[in-house]
């Protein structure tokens, strides 16, 4: 592959690396996602994350901006075509320049992850449990959430968290 479909300019870098390994860092490729942004920050937050590093991909909604604004948040812009392979390109060159031996959380915009004992228990503990066991990567499950109507003309509501505004789910498959 072409260096160049990798390249990520960095705009804003106000975080810092910590240096355990046992603090995740999540790494988000986004595009005009701003209404989504507060829940996604405040649920990883409340779960321990102390560093996100963001990949927009041309956002024109005010992502940027809001993700710049953030103190935690290492944010890199991409403007390219979007496509699943450059998006794992984005993702690896990200990782590549913040460590290899330290632990990532990969999530979309609208995705959050949960565990067994959350929120009782954070991802650094989630970490430092894996390490403690030689589990080098954790893998789980995706659910679909849905909103009542019809999804491509649903509007967020501002301010309301992801499991309020999409509450139905396959019960099945």
């Amino acid at each position: 592959r072409e260096a160049s479909l990798v390249d990520l300019s960095r705009p804003y870098s106000p975080a810092r690396l910590n240096a355990d390994p046992a603090a995740p860092v999540v790494v988000c490729v986004l595009k005009n996602e701003a209404a989504l942004l507060p829940d996604f920050f405040d649920h990883y937050r409340l779960l321990g994350i102390e560093r996100f590093v963001m990949i927009d991909n041309g956002s024109t909604d005010g992502t940027e901006e809001y993700c710049a604004a953030q103190p935690d948040v290492d944010l890199h812009r991409v403007h390219r075509t979007f496509s699943w392979p450059e998006k794992q390109g984005w993702v690896s060159r990200a990782i590549a320049e913040n460590g290899l031996n330290r632990w990532y959380i990969y999530a979309d915009a609208d995705e959050r992850m949960v565990f067994d004992g959350a929120p009782e228990r954070s991802f650094p503990d989630l970490a430092a449990w894996a390490l403690r066991n030689n589990i080098r990567r954790v893998r789980g499950m995706l659910i679909d959430m849905y909103s009542n109507g019809p999804i491509l003309d649903y509007d967020w509501p501002a301010g309301s968290e992801l499991k309020d505004a999409f509450p139905l789910f396959d019960s099945d498959g």
